[in-house]
């Protein structure tokens, strides 16, 4: 089974906007301890994303036998 890598790097970079855009925006809301808390935890997520994206780059040209 092949990985289609530019539809998986256009899905990771969708969710990488998504987790940045609903940071800023509940930024409004949060006082400073909670906007710490957040950041941390979009942060972590674009983290986990790229790495995702890369793996997926990586074993794109392998053969799962």
């Amino acid at each position: 089974m092949q990985i289609n890598t530019k539809v998986t790097n256009k899905i990771l970079m969708t969710l990488a906007v998504l987790i940045i855009v609903a940071t800023v925006v509940s930024f409004f809301f949060l006082n400073e301890a909670q906007r710490i808390v957040v950041l941390i935890g979009a942060a972590l997520g674009i983290i986990n994303l790229l790495g995702l994206g890369y793996f997926f780059n990586k074993n794109a040209g392998r053969r799962i036998r």
